[in-house]
């Protein structure tokens, strides 16, 4: 399914989102001082061990997380000329993104801050590959919804404050949601059965292994394939054998293979049961705090509030090494409208289900992208407490979605009551859309200008 044909005043806008987001990462990444963002300095020596040919792969060892060390860099502001050796506690993470981000490196000049600020840009640029594949997944998964949708979720990506901020510093969270976009798309295109048996296992093939070798926390992209298989073949009335899933099993080999030299790998060094490097992770970061620690000191109760209250925040916006807030009152609006666009996706949601199965479909692919995505979050929180919303963005592109076709939802459904024509309706939805959008261009420009630049 194609859906409509792209016309220039789409093309045009969607050249406007990929601008302002060009222009608003690359500022985040020139006045974002150096260091802070959450483990940039770890990301960055995974960089340079790999650029500067250091003999051996990176391996995370005792010594990597000097955890007092880096606590007292953090409270003194990374200053000019800090130290930042040593810090290395990132040397598990899969390599994707460290071997791409060595390409600005060496071109950065001879001094540290050239080169991490290269690399900075270089990810703003990179994010515009999620923006227009959020537009096109929008795209793919609504092809005769109003265009106005694809649009905004391309926006919500771009606009996000806290994701605008994240691409623009040094960490793999770049490639990740490039990565499981990839997989989205092909999904989605799945589903709708605009993908054949060949093409579906080539391109979920390759971008489920580019996943599993950029973070762990897209992991769960596999699975999202195995849904779309399964949807699809509903839609076309197959059973749900062991040859009808062939497609789905031969793109899940193709990505298995692709990461399998880096599993291989793990086994070589951490051991036969620790092909992620996990283990040998929670071994070093010896003070980083966990959450039995945390209850044992707060209580259970103390842990849910911060946990549901601080990964709000911090899902919209919360800089430097997770202690640079916005006004609380600006929270306070944006859990408002957080409420409003939910409410409004229920109803929508509803609508669509009773409306056709392909409605269904789809829907329940990317409501499982961000159901896999919580459970993910709670996973890792479980051990560590970290409640930093931006362990969410795999799901970024269905929660920007969804939150555009609730506002659109609400806007029609009241103008349908005021007894307004279709054509004021639809008017009418797109400006809420439009407005939207421009409102968090203009909370991103905030954050910057009023928090970021004289804050950290």
């Amino acid at each position: 399914m194609t859906g409509r044909r792209v016309g220039w005043g789409e093309r045009a806008l969607l050249g406007f989102i990929l601008c302002a987001s060009t222009a608003l990462g690359t500022h985040f990444a020139i006045h974002t001082p150096l260091w802070q963002a959450p483990d940039e300095p770890a990301h960055f020596n995974y960089v340079a061990q790999l650029a500067d040919g250091v003999p051996g792969h990176p391996r995370i060892a005792p010594g990597d997380y000097p955890a007092e060390r880096l606590e007292r860099l953090k409270a003194e502001g990374f200053p000019a000329g800090a130290d930042i050796a040593g810090i290395e506690y990132e040397d598990h993470q899969p390599p994707a993104y460290y071997y791409a981000a060595s390409l600005p490196y060496r071109f950065g000049g001879p001094d540290i801050a050239g080169r991490a600020r290269l690399i900075r840009i270089s990810g703003a640029i990179l994010g515009l590959v999620t923006i227009a594949l959020a537009w096109a997944i929008a795209r793919a998964a609504w092809p005769h919804e109003d265009r106005a949708i694809a649009l905004a979720t391309a926006a919500g990506v771009a606009f996000l404050p806290m994701h605008a901020a994240i691409v623009a510093a040094i960490n793999n969270d770049v490639l990740a949601d490039i990565a499981m976009a990839a997989v989205l798309l092909v999904a989605v295109r799945r589903v709708n059965g605009g993908l054949a048996n060949g093409r579906f296992i080539v391109f979920g093939g390759a971008a489920l292994g580019l996943a599993l070798l950029t973070k762990l926390t897209v992991y769960p992209a596999a699975t999202i394939l195995v849904l779309a298989e399964i949807s699809g073949g509903a839609r076309g009335g197959r059973a749900l054998t062991i040859g009808a899933l062939r497609p789905v099993i031969g793109a899940l080999l193709l990505g298995a293979a692709v990461a399998a030299p880096w599993f291989i790998r793990n086994a070589m060094v951490y051991g036969a049961t620790d092909p992620f490097g996990l283990r040998a992770h929670d071994l070093v970061v010896i003070g980083q705090p966990t959450t039995a620690e945390w209850i044992a000191e707060h209580g259970v109760a103390a842990l849910l509030r911060r946990a549901s209250v601080f990964t709000f925040e911090s899902f919209w916006g919360v800089f430097g090494w997770m202690g640079l807030f916005l006004d609380q009152r600006i929270y306070a609006v944006l859990a408002v409208f957080t409420a409003g666009a939910a409410l409004g996706f229920a109803g929508y949601a509803g609508g669509a289900i009773r409306r056709g199965r392909r409605g269904r479909r789809v829907l329940a692919v990317l409501a499982w992208t961000i159901a896999a995505s919580v459970l993910g979050f709670v996973w890792y929180n479980l051990r560590f407490v970290q409640h930093q919303g931006r362990y969410l963005f795999p799901a970024l592109i269905p929660f920007t979605a969804f939150g555009a076709l609730g506002v659109r939802w609400i806007v029609e459904t009241t103008m349908r009551r005021l007894g307004a024509s279709e054509r004021a309706r639809t008017i009418a939805a797109r400006a809420a859309l439009l407005g939207v959008a421009g409102g968090m261009l203009a909370l991103s420009v905030l954050a910057l200008t009023r928090y970021v630049i004289p804050g950290l």
